[in-house]
């Protein structure tokens, strides 16, 4: 549902719901079980802001605009 809700640039309501599943995972099965884990790197690659710089197909990671959104300093490439 989280990926949907993202696909469908609905990415708030996907990290809302990751956010909750995380916790709910945690109390359910503990912070080591693979179900919890798998839940978090969905949450943190969610979080993730992702630049693509012209045909290359690795991501970047956008971290702030600049001169009034003209240009992104970005940091990477992003491991997949």
């Amino acid at each position: 549902l989280a990926s949907g809700l993202s696909l469908a640039n609905h990415t708030i309501e996907a990290s809302r719901l990751l956010d909750r599943l995380v916790i709910i995972s945690r109390r359910v099965h503990g912070s080591d079980h693979k179900q919890t884990k798998t839940a978090e790197s969905w949450r943190q690659r969610l979080q993730l802001r992702c630049a693509f710089i012209g045909c290359e197909q690795q991501p970047y990671e956008a971290l702030r605009y600049e001169n009034d959104g003209k240009s992104c300093v970005i940091q990477g490439p992003v491991p997949s």
